[in-house]
């Protein structure tokens, strides 16, 4: 599976800068344009390419695809994955301990 990212490019010519991505042999997919911006999809590879081609554009990395998402989401979350798996433990080594209980 591909990793691919959707990122967002302001610019002042949307249309001329997408005809210079097609030049440049990058793959496009799901292709928005208004009139100050582009949100595409593209290959991992691929923004290294346009980081390249880039003067004065802006660009923006808007939502990850692939591994690399949950490899994102991971390290976003990491504190909170990190507390549930010692309350797990815990919660284990707590349920395994005898109580006696004498009446």
């Amino acid at each position: 599976m591909n990793n691919r990212e959707k990122i967002k490019i302001t610019c002042r010519n949307p249309k001329y800068f997408l005809k210079e991505l097609i030049n440049n042999k990058i793959n496009l997919y799901d292709i928005n344009i208004n009139k100050k911006s582009i949100e595409i999809i593209i290959d991992e590879e691929d923004l290294s390419k346009i980081e390249k081609i880039k003067y004065l554009h802006k660009i923006k990395i808007l939502k990850y695809y692939g591994p690399k998402k949950i490899l994102f989401l991971i390290r976003k979350n990491k504190i909170l994955i990190i507390l549930i798996i010692i309350g797990i433990l815990i919660n284990i080594i707590l349920s395994n301990i005898i109580f006696n209980i004498k009446r």
